[in-house]
């Protein structure tokens, strides 16, 4: 079915870090994966890619388009741009500078430079931005608080993934514009002098830079492989363990809360060699030890006396004893018993050759010497394996949606099926294995820019749509899962819309309609818009909007607040500037 859709996504792309690892395809479909034909190494790149099914990636030149101009003054230290920052979404510049009345100056937005094909990050803010410096991929940005003259810093930087920025622009009052044209920033300032201020030329940056996509899916990163920009559709999934292994170490694992997930932390453990065997330090027993005897021996010629403890024979003539042996008391000869092997226990009167352990586990499973327990005798009933020989087992969630595919007049109108409010189904992953134990759907306050940095771009941009209220949690699956061990990575998968409300509209507006039962599954999560049809037998009386309400109050007084923040330091500045 043609559809067209009235939404609108942004990708964001990034790079995850990785260890070792290897890709598999069951090329025959026989469910079984050859490791001599359907398993391979992945290739040493950044992230690593599957040599099986390696493709060239389609590059396309960043570009960059707007302008920017901060509105005249009449204040000397109130000029200009206060702030350059990423938005959400990474894909834009987001300028704030100098607003003045009559009575006060405070900063607000004044616009938007956009950037195409490429990701941004990162923010700088100050009451006066003086110099923009291309460095690498970076924006460094410099500036201070204060009066016109104040000692210039670095503020922050912004970073624009893939690009290579060269050129600087300077103006000593405060940079005031920029404008934005294919690969180029031109930007003017403010310069002053004891007869005024006036506008100047600060300078260009030049960013040049191709933004690589996968044919197989955006989900797919593109890496340099040779000088050139490749990928594949097959997954590198991680044998040592998130780094925590090497390759070929002996390890046990076993999932002791049964919640279907390893904590690596303390459900897994590198085995402990002795006498050239492997043992497992999980879920130890202390072993049981018995002593191994023997009957002592007594010389040639006499027997033992358990009574005196003592070896006795009678003399072989008259005050002359076998050898070995010494006349005693009542005409008999004695001798200490010997031990043929092992040592003599005085208290037992037994010849102990050793000591055998026992496991309460069973006679089946043996006893080390634990040295994480000061080399106590124990033992453990997890087997230990080689971590390099065991299999995995991917899954995924079925992420295809309804696209904007359908056919549109020359007017761009919609000749196909509308949908309103269409979703998308995303999905993150939590701290695991092939996170490299790193929480990617972490949404708490400064964590984005770790999410990008850490995880790939399914889970950046899950991220960042969840972390605006926009998304309706679906649930999890077992992302990776090794034989004989279980779950060493779970997926949230959810259902996300270009807004709060649109979200709202669909979690209330779903239990109205037959045409809707539930959100599909987290293997195949349904995250479709509605009809017109569908949309217009909505009851909007009984969808509560409160929730976006209350958070559209919370962001206008947290707005309110800065401002009146800025206003309060602005005010102070001015009473000691006349004082002084």
């Amino acid at each position: 079915m043609k559809k067209c859709i009235i939404t609108l996504f942004i990708l964001v792309t990034s790079i995850a870090a990785a260890q070792a690892s290897t890709c598999i395809k069951d090329l025959n479909g026989n469910g079984i994966i050859d490791a001599n034909t359907e398993k391979w190494n992945c290739l040493a790149t950044e992230p690593p890619v599957c040599p099986q099914g390696i493709m060239n990636c389609t590059t396309a030149a960043i570009t960059f388009s707007g302008m920017i101009n901060a509105s005249p003054t009449n204040v000397k230290d109130k000029i200009g741009i206060t702030s350059i920052s990423a938005d959400s979404q990474g894909t834009s510049l987001l300028i704030s500078g100098w607003m003045c009345s009559n009575i006060a100056c405070s900063s607000g937005n004044i616009g938007t430079i956009k950037i195409q094909n490429a990701t941004v990050s990162g923010s700088a803010a100050a009451d006066k931005i003086s110099r923009i410096v291309g460095n690498g991929s970076d924006l460094e940005i410099f500036g201070c608080d204060g009066a016109t003259a104040c000692a210039e810093t670095m503020i922050g930087k912004v970073n624009i993934n893939g690009a290579l920025i060269t050129g600087s622009a300077a103006a000593d009052a405060g940079i005031i514009s920029i404008a934005a044209s294919s690969s180029t920033l031109s930007i003017s300032g403010m310069t002053c002098s004891n007869s005024g201020c006036y506008q100047i030329n600060a300078g260009t940056l030049s960013i040049t830079g191709l933004n690589a996509a996968c044919p197989a899916g955006s989900q797919y990163s593109c890496v340099d492989v040779n000088g050139e920009k490749k990928c594949s559709p097959l997954t590198c999934n991680d044998d040592t363990y998130g780094g925590k292994v090497s390759p070929g170490q002996q390890i046990c694992v076993k999932d002791f809360n049964n919640d279907g997930t390893i904590d690596f932390g303390s459900e897994m453990a590198i085995c402990r060699q002795y006498n050239n065997k492997y043992y497992c330090p999980l879920q130890t027993q202390d072993c049981s030890a018995t002593e191994n005897t023997a009957v002592p021996t007594c010389p040639s010629g006499g027997t033992l006396n358990l009574t005196t403890k003592r070896c006795e024979s009678s003399p072989a003539t008259q005050d002359t004893c076998p050898s070995g042996y010494t006349l005693g008391s009542g005409n008999i000869c004695a001798a200490f018993p010997v031990c043929a092997q092992g040592t003599l226990n005085n208290s037992t009167f037994q010849c102990v050759t050793g000591t055998i352990n026992s496991c309460p586990w069973g006679a089946q499973y043996e006893c080390f010497p634990n040295t994480e327990k000061n080399n106590v005798m124990q033992c453990s009933n997890i087997p230990c394996i080689d971590g390099s020989t065991q299999g995995s087992t991917p899954k995924s969630s079925d992420s295809s949606s309804y696209q904007d595919d359908g056919p549109k007049d020359n007017t761009g109108k919609c000749l196909g099926t509308l949908m309103i409010f269409n979703g998308k189904p995303l999905e993150c992953r939590p701290s695991g294995v092939n996170t490299n134990f790193f929480n990617c759907c972490d949404q708490s306050a400064g964590s984005f820019l770790f999410v990008k940095k850490m995880c790939g771009e399914p889970d950046t941009e899950c991220v960042a749509k969840a972390s605006t209220g926009s998304c309706h949690f679906i649930g999890d699956y077992c992302k990776q899962e090794w034989p004989l061990i279980g779950c060493v990575q779970h997926a949230n998968v959810f259902c996300c819309f270009n807004s709060m409300i649109a979200r709202i509209i669909q979690e209330q507006g779903r239990s109205q309609l037959q045409s809707f039962s539930g959100w599909g599954s987290v293997g195949a999560p349904d995250c479709r818009g509605f009809t017109v049809e569908e949309f217009s037998h909505l009851d909007f009386s009984r969808i509560d909007l409160s929730e976006y309400i209350n958070a559209t109050k919370t962001k206008m007084n947290n707005k309110m607040q800065i401002i009146q923040n800025k206003i309060t330091k602005q005010n102070k500045s001015v009473i000691q500037e006349k004082v002084q």
